[in-house]
């Protein structure tokens, strides 16, 4: 299987109607290539909906997705080159924590998975931690609606 070259993701006023609601309103991010990238936020707010739009499961209402260079706006799922693990399947069961985050990685033939696997642990910590402390500090506790999806680092 030949390697694709990982490249940003650039998201420019991005949004999604349904109806008289609007689910994503006007949404500019860029997202750099090999980063660990958290959306978080209160249930209803978009996230989903904006992952879905990213992988092409979902057709924005306007503004455009470009992958690099490439505007994959109009492609559809298969052609673009995203993966999506959706939220109630997002673990092999059979799996621990650390074997779950290798998997990806090695389908990528990465030889010693070993160093970016604890990254991406540590990173999840951080972010696990921050997201604690924030909602506490909110008054929040455990009703706050957090969705996380990461890539391993190139």
């Amino acid at each position: 299987m030949a390697r694709r070259d990982v490249e940003d993701l650039h998201l420019r006023g991005l949004t999604k109607q349904f109806g008289d609601v609007v689910a994503v309103d006007h949404l500019d991010l860029t997202i750099p290539a090999g980063s660990f990238f958290a959306l978080l936020g209160a249930s209803g707010c978009g996230k989903t909906t904006t992952l879905r739009m990213i992988a092409g499961l979902e057709d924005p209402s306007g503004g455009t997705i470009h992958i690099g260079p490439r505007d994959v706006t109009s492609l559809r799922a298969f052609e673009r080159p995203v993966n999506t693990v959706f939220q109630s399947y997002a673990l092999f069961p059979h799996l621990d924590i650390f074997e779950n985050i290798a998997f990806g990685l090695r389908r990528r033939k990465v030889k010693d998975v070993t160093a970016p696997v604890e990254a991406m642990l540590e990173l999840a910590t951080q972010a696990q931690s921050t997201v604690r402390r924030s909602a506490a500090a909110r008054g929040l506790g455990s009703r706050v609606d957090q969705r996380a999806r990461c890539a391993p680092p190139r």
